[in-house]
C-alpha cells in the first residue's frame, strides 16, 4: 500500500497587541473612539466582496458566449472553423473554472463551503474530467491518460463535482508546465473499511519540474506582490489553495514531488462513502418510453430538432415550447384535455427564464406540480443537484449526453409514477447514477466448479459494481439461461457433467434461432494457443488466464459491456 507524504504545515503564532493602542479603533478630535478605517479585515473583507461581485457580473455573458459556441458548432462549418470554435469553446470553460473559484474563495474564508454527499461512480467522474480537458491536452500535443487500479471501489459516495474541480485544478497545473511527453492520472486505494474508502489520486507530468523553494508555496492563499507592491493572485494558484481546502474537507491530504527537469506528481487523498449494498434492488422501474407525449423546452432551434428526432426514433411522440408562456399554455391545455405530458425535458441555458426557474414555476402550480422534469445543462455549476431535486425535479444531465443514457433516464423518470404517494423522494437521476443503474441491471453468469474461485469472482465483480450469479457446470448455465437472461458470461473451460466448450456450442447453436448474441469469456488455466483457437472455435468471444485476475476481468467486462450505442446529443 502505498504511503502519503504527510504535509507540515507551520506553526502560527498570534500577534500580542501592543500596550497602549486599542485594536480596530482610532481617536476623534472629541476624544471619541471611532472605527478605524482601512484595518488589514476590512480591506479583505472589501476585496473578497469585490472578487464575488465581480465573478457574478462576469458569468452571464461568458455562459451566453458559450451557448452561442455551442450553437455554432451545430451548424455546417468548414474543418477550420469548427477548429476556431473549438478553441474558443475551451478558453471560455478555463476562464469559467478561474470564475467558480474566486466564487468558491469568500465562501472558504467565511467557513460557508459545504460538500454534497450523492451516490456517483468514479470511474465516469475520472473519464468525464478526462474529456473534458483532452482538447487542451491536445493543442499542446501531449497525451492525457488515465489509470484506475482494479482495486479501487467503483460505487462510492461524497462530491464529484468538487472531486472534479480538485482534479481538474492539478491537470491544468500539469499542462500549463509540460511542453512534451503525456500527462497520467493515476488512481489507487490506500485503505478502505466496510463503510470508506480512501482514494489516492496522482497526476503526474513530464514537464520541466519545479524547485524546493516554489513548492513550498504551493496551495495557499497568501498573494504574491508585484513591483508595484500590489497583491497579485494567478488562476493557478487560487485553484490549487481551492484544492487544499476541499481535500481537507474530504479527509485528505495533499501534496506536491518533484524535481526540476524530472517532471511532478500532485497527489491528493480523499475519504469516500462506499455505497450501502442493499441498495442494489432499485424500487424504481425502467418504463417502456414508446408512445410517450414529451414536452421540449428549448430556445434554441437546433437542439430541439435533435432531441425531437431522437425521441421520434425511439417511438415517442415530441412536441416543442419556447419560453415560460408558451410552456405552461401547452402543459395547461394537456391537463384540461385530461392527456398530461409523460415527461418535460427543459433546456438550462435559455435567455428568457433559465430553465431552473422554469421548472420551479411548474412546480409550484398545483395544477402542474406532479410533471415528470428532465433538466439538460451544457455546463453543470457546483451546487446545482442539490437546488434542482429540491425543486422536484427527476433527472439532471450535463451534455453532451450518450443517446442511450438519455433513453435509460427517460425510461427511469417515467417508471417514478408507479411509486406510492407517501413514498420518500427518489434520488435525482444523474450520468452518475445511470451508470450505477446499468450495472446493476447487468447480469454476470459466473461458470466455474471451484467454490475458492467462485467466492474469488464474484468479490470482483461486486467491488467494480455488478452483481453475478455462479453455475457450478455448463448443464447449470443452459438451465440458468432458461430461467434469466444475463449480459455476460464468464466461463471455466473444464467443468464437470458438461464443460466449458461444449456449453458454448449449446448456447451458440440456441441463438441461431433467437438472434441474440451473449458474450462468452472462457476462463483456462493453461492458456496455451491451442486454448486459444478451442475457445475460439467453440463461440466464446475471448479468454482470461487462471487463477482470475481482477485486472483481467475488469479488461474484459469494459471491452463487452461498453456502450453499443455510440451515439451523442450534444
Amino acid at each position: 500500500m502505498k504511503t502519503v507524504p504527510k504535509i507540515r504545515k507551520a506553526a502560527l503564532r498570534p500577534r500580542a497587541a501592543l500596550p497602549g493602542k486599542r485594536k480596530n479603533r482610532v481617536e476623534g478630535r472629541q476624544g471619541k473612539s471611532l472605527p478605524a478605517k482601512g484595518t488589514s479585515r476590512d480591506v479583505h473583507d472589501r476585496e473578497v466582496r469585490l472578487l464575488a461581485d465581480l465573478a457574478n457580473e462576469i458569468r452571464p455573458p461568458l455562459i451566453n458566449v458559450m451557448g452561442m459556441n455551442r450553437s455554432l458548432l451545430e451548424t455546417n462549418l468548414s474543418a477550420e472553423q469548427r477548429d476556431y470554435i473549438q478553441k474558443a469553446r475551451v478558453s471560455a470553460e478555463s476562464l469559467l473554472t478561474v470564475l467558480n473559484d474566486i466564487l468558491d474563495y469568500p465562501k472558504i474564508k467565511a467557513g460557508k463551503l459545504t460538500l454534497e454527499k450523492i451516490d456517483f461512480d468514479l470511474r465516469t467522474a475520472i473519464e468525464d474530467t478526462v474529456h473534458r480537458l483532452a482538447h487542451q491536452a491536445r493543442q499542446k500535443g501531449l497525451e492525457l491518460a488515465w489509470l484506475i487500479h482494479h482495486d479501487v471501489p467503483s460505487l462510492l459516495s461524497g462530491d464529484p463535482g468538487r472531486l472534479r474541480q480538485i482534479l481538474i485544478n492539478l491537470i491544468q497545473q500539469a499542462l500549463r508546465y509540460t511542453e512534451k511527453g503525456e500527462i497520467l492520472i493515476h488512481v489507487t486505494l490506500e485503505g478502505e473499511s466496510k463503510t470508506q474508502a480512501t482514494v489516492h489520486f496522482a497526476v503526474m507530468d513530464t514537464g520541466r519540474g519545479m524547485p524546493k523553494g516554489r513548492r513550498s508555496a504551493l496551495f495557499q492563499f497568501s498573494p504574491r506582490r508585484d513591483s508595484a507592491g500590489m497583491k497579485k493572485w494567478s488562476a493557478l494558484e487560487i485553484g490549487l489553495a481551492i484544492s487544499r481546502k476541499l481535500v481537507g474537507m474530504m479527509g485528505g491530504q495533499i501534496g506536491v514531488e518533484s524535481r526540476k527537469g524530472q517532471g511532478s506528481t500532485f497527489w491528493f487523498t480523499a475519504v469516500l462513502g462506499k455505497q450501502k449494498a442493499e441498495k442494489k434492488g432499485s424500487r424504481i422501474t425502467t418504463e417502456n418510453i414508446e408512445g410517450q407525449s414529451i414536452l421540449i423546452v428549448d430556445e434554441r432551434s437546433p437542439s430541439r430538432q435533435t432531441l425531437r428526432e431522437q425521441l421520434r426514433a425511439w417511438g415517442c411522440l415530441p412536441e416543442e415550447a419556447v419560453g415560460i408562456k408558451e410552456t405552461l399554455a401547452k402543459l395547461h391545455q394537456a391537463e384540461e384535455k385530461k392527456i398530461p405530458y409523460s415527461l418535460v425535458i427543459l433546456n438550462k441555458e435559455m435567455k428568457e427564464i433559465d430553465g431552473i426557474t422554469l421548472g420551479r414555476h411548474i412546480k409550484e402550480d398545483p395544477e402542474l406540480s406532479s410533471t415528470i422534469l428532465v433538466l439538460l445543462t451544457s455546463q453543470g455549476n457546483r451546487g446545482d443537484g442539490k437546488l434542482v431535486q429540491d425543486i422536484g425535479f427527476a433527472a439532471y444531465l450535463t451534455k453532451p449526453i450518450m443517446s442511450s443514457q438519455l433513453r435509460d433516464c427517460l425510461g427511469l423518470a417515467m417508471g417514478r409514477r408507479t411509486l406510492p404517494a407517501d413514498s420518500a423522494g427518489a434520488p435525482l437521476i444523474t450520468r452518475y447514477s445511470l451508470v450505477e443503474e446499468k450495472k446493476r441491471r447487468t447480469r454476470i453468469l459466473l461458470a466455474e466448479d471451484d467454490v475458492k474461485i467462485q467466492e474469488v469472482g464474484l468479490q470482483i465483480l461486486q467491488k467494480i459494481g455488478y452483481r453475478g450469479d455462479v453455475a457450478a457446470n455448463g448443464k447449470k448455465v443452459l438451465s440458468a439461461l432458461e430461467r434469466a437472461p444475463y449480459d455476460l458470461i464468464l466461463m471455466d473451460v473444464e467443468m464437470p457433467v458438461m464443460d466449458g466448450f461444449r456449453a458454448t456450442t449449446a448456447i451458440r447453436q440456441k441463438e441461431k434461432n433467437t438472434r441474440k448474441h451473449i458474450p462468452v469469456i472462457g476462463m483456462t488455466a493453461r492458456a496455451t494457443e491451442g486454448d486459444r483457437e478451442r475457445c475460439l472455435e467453440a463461440g466464446m468471444d475471448d479468454y482470461i488466464p487462471k487463477p482470475i485476475q481482477a485486472i483481467d476481468v475488469v479488461d474484459a467486462l469494459d471491452r463487452f459491456l461498453s456502450e453499443a450505442d455510440s451515439e451523442m446529443i450534444a
